[in-house]
């Protein structure tokens, strides 16, 4: 079943959310603390066209990935990315048009 249109995509349950950074209301990573963080999101479109990008702040980081085309088919983007945070930064998975709500993946973690 198709989810989440465009924009943030919110995940309501996590497999592991140390801290609780993750926040499953409004799908955004909180950084606890200043570093470099390094970031991993992976969704499958319900059609052939669109994208995924990361915001930071509520800001477009400006790349993200393309689905690539599958004439009438599902489509699977990935992205990674590493970021240098301030304490209390926060970062979203966005994706441009509808995916579907069980294969969406998104990762964080502070590297240092």
């Amino acid at each position: 079943m198709p989810s989440n249109t465009s924009g943030v995509l919110n995940l309501n349950q996590t497999f592991l959310n140390d801290g609780g950074n993750y926040n499953t209301a409004n799908g955004r990573y909180t950084a606890p603390s200043a570093g470099k963080y390094f970031f991993y999101g992976q969704a499958m479109s319900q059609s052939a066209a669109g994208g995924l990008y990361f915001e930071k702040n509520g800001v477009d980081l400006g790349a993200g990935t393309d689905y690539g085309y599958t004439p009438n088919a599902s489509t699977v983007g990935s992205l990674a990315v590493i970021l240098d945070l301030a304490a209390t930064n926060y970062v979203t998975f966005n994706s441009v048009n509808t995916v579907y709500n069980n294969f969406i993946v998104f990762a964080g973690f502070k590297i240092y």
